[in-house]
């Protein structure tokens, strides 16, 4: 019940603050994988108006939820200035987590997990694109001609130009 909680209070924060990347569309109300590729169509259409091709990398997170790292996360998310409850409260969550596997009746020692947000979790999506946010926000620093989509853990990375060698 307290993941839940913290999911939708965060998730409040994110849209009443616009501290997500514009480009994200995975988990977050009112913003679909339609609405993603209606913005990669839109993207395409400028550059033919324009004159210009339109090149996309696209990329997929592998083990998304897996290789989120708690302390890059907690500092992500005091960069975005969520309140400092919620960045505890995320640490306290992320913190002290343990596995134990049991295969056809052998049962394995247990083992700390330092890495990771919980699948399954309401609150790990959320978490999880938080973490990635800032990934797109520095790309456009770099390179402002590219536009970054993403949808969860999948991502396009779309760079116009006048002919293939520049894009």
């Amino acid at each position: 019940m307290v993941e839940k909680v913290a999911a939708t209070e965060l998730s409040r924060l994110c849209k009443e603050k616009k501290l997500l990347y514009p480009g994200q569309f995975g988990y977050r109300k009112q913003r679909s994988a339609i609405d993603a590729v209606a913005k990669l169509i839109y993207t395409t259409e400028k550059a033919w108006e324009k004159k210009e091709h339109l090149g996309a990398l696209f990329l997929d997170v592998k083990g998304a939820f897996d290789y989120v790292a708690k302390n890059r996360l907690l500092s992500r998310m005091k960069e975005l200035n969520i309140p400092s409850y919620l960045i505890k409260w995320t640490n306290s969550f992320l913190s002290k987590r343990r596995v134990q596997l049991v295969i056809d009746g052998f049962t394995c020692p247990n083992r700390d997990i330092i890495t990771g947000v919980p699948q399954g979790s309401p609150v790990s999506p959320i978490l999880f694109i938080i973490y990635l946010s800032g990934v797109f926000n520095s790309i456009e620093a770099r390179i402002p001609e590219i536009t970054a989509l993403s949808f969860a853990d999948d991502i396009a990375l779309l760079a116009p130009g006048k002919t293939i060698k520049e894009i």
